[in-house]
């Protein structure tokens, strides 16, 4: 089955997301999306997200340095019933009794702005601006293409090479759609294709369905569909001559782990 987390912060969240995927890497077993929400800065922002964590049953994760925020978020969610966590509200409170002093409620302040730092926030716009095929222009650019059918990781993936300082374009490809002709315009070791097994994208795409409040059973998540989309993207892989990785029995991690092994073995 899979599962919804919302991350909310009011910073980048870099390392809030690197805190969670650490974490989620103990569920290898369970298909889990990871939603993000950024640089969130008032009251307005907050509501929406809770309704919209309701509908989708998700689990919220939140990171607020700004104690207005970290309450109005408590009451609203449990107003809600939305389960949630506060990754580092405790942790400020007790500092703040224990050092006897008030926190100065900046987001981002311990951030070290050095061009490393830079670098990840450029990556992760990048991620955001390039992800899910938006722009075909971004595959020229990109560090790493990664190109794969729906519901093979694409988009966590790009997020997590991201909060590495890679900039990531992936691209869906579909029977239907023509490819975008960047692809075979770019230096082979920087494309990736990636896969799963028929029986995770079957179960995978119908609990989307059911999210959406659809059936179980549509085209998006028939077997014969998802084996005619998986020849495809055999054939496509092949035409790349791209590396193809199998999402199915790794972590976020391991499967980037993977791919800059990749990388730094071609630039040895």
């Amino acid at each position: 089955m899979i599962k919804t987390v919302y991350l909310l912060t009011d910073s980048i969240g870099e390392a809030s997301l690197r805190i969670i995927t650490t974490v989620l890497s103990q569920f290898p077993d369970q298909s889990v999306t990871i939603e993000q929400f950024s640089f969130i800065e008032s009251e307005q922002e907050i509501s929406p997200i809770i309704d919209r964590a309701r509908s989708n049953g998700a689990f919220v994760i939140f990171n607020f340095v700004k104690a207005s925020l970290r309450d109005l978020f408590n009451h609203q969610a449990k107003s809600a019933g939305v389960p949630y966590v506060d990754l580092t509200g405790h942790l400020l409170d007790q500092l703040t009794h224990y050092l006897d002093t008030l926190p100065m409620e900046q987001p981002g302040h311990l951030q070290v702005l050095d061009q490393s730092y830079y670098d990840r926030v450029e990556a992760i716009e990048f991620a955001v601006k390039y992800d899910d095929g938006k722009d075909p222009k971004g595959i020229l650019r990109a560090d790493i293409i990664l190109v794969g059918i729906s519901r093979t990781s694409k988009t966590p993936l790009s997020m997590y090479l991201a909060g590495l300082s890679y900039k990531v374009a992936n691209v869906p490809i579909y029977p239907e759609a023509p490819l975008p002709r960047e692809l075979f315009q770019i230096p082979k070791h920087r494309l990736f294709g990636l896969t799963n097994k028929t029986e995770d994208l079957v179960r995978i795409r119908q609990e989307r369905m059911k999210q959406m409040g659809f059936g179980d059973i549509t085209e998006y998540s028939d077997i014969k569909r998802i084996e005619q989309e998986q020849s495809y993207a055999a054939d496509v892989f092949d035409r790349l001559q791209c590396q193809v990785i199998d999402v199915s029995t790794s972590a976020v991690e391991e499967t980037a782990n993977k791919i800059l092994k990749h990388l730094q073995a071609y630039e040895e």
